[in-house]
């Protein structure tokens, strides 16, 4: 997207309250197409197939306030944004995932959903992989870097190369004002 329509789309999707403002690589996709068009247009990323059934309602309490909160930016609901937290911006190159290469049961030290956003120092364990069969640690999940807890997944089977964890890298993000 150009300079001025990355800016206004950053400014919209901030007011949507996630504690994450990164960018994305959004060829193929309707905010990519509108952006082409000059229009304004973030995707809110919230939660997914990462979470316990029990955390639901609280994303999708969060979920209808960013609405709330963007549509009342645009002039499209009266009243004021609601407070927004401290927000951390990161780009593509400094998101840091961490995959198993073994399938099994994960287990996940990084659970909650308030864990989102805690700063993770470099060789941290987030989790461990365990061999169904033996019962044996086959790999451990470690930090790679320094850097904030962007997901997580919850303990349970996964297979190799599950999303299990990413941060967001320390030394490449910027808090926003």
């Amino acid at each position: 997207a150009a300079d001025d329509v990355k800016a206004r789309s950053l400014e919209l999707g901030r007011k949507f309250g996630t504690v994450f403002a990164h960018e994305n690589n959004l060829a193929g996709t309707a905010v990519g197409y509108a952006n082409s068009l000059g229009k304004p247009a973030f995707n809110a990323e919230t939660a997914g197939v990462y979470l316990h059934p029990g955390d639901a309602d609280g994303y999708i309490e969060a979920g209808v306030r960013g609405f709330q909160n963007v549509m009342k930016a645009l002039g499209m609901l009266p009243g004021p944004v609601e407070a927004l937290p401290r927000q951390l911006r990161f780009t593509p190159k400094n998101r840091i995932e961490v995959n198993p290469v073994h399938g099994g049961y994960l287990e996940s030290f990084f659970q909650r959903p308030d864990e989102l956003g805690t700063r993770i120092a470099q060789g941290t364990t987030l989790g461990r992989m365990i061999d169904m069969y033996t019962l044996e640690v086959v790999e451990e999940l470690v930090a790679p870097v320094d850097g904030y807890l962007f997901f997580s997944r919850y303990s349970g089977v996964v297979d190799a190369g599950t999303k299990a964890f990413a941060l967001a890298e320390e030394a490449g993000s910027q808090w926003l004002d």
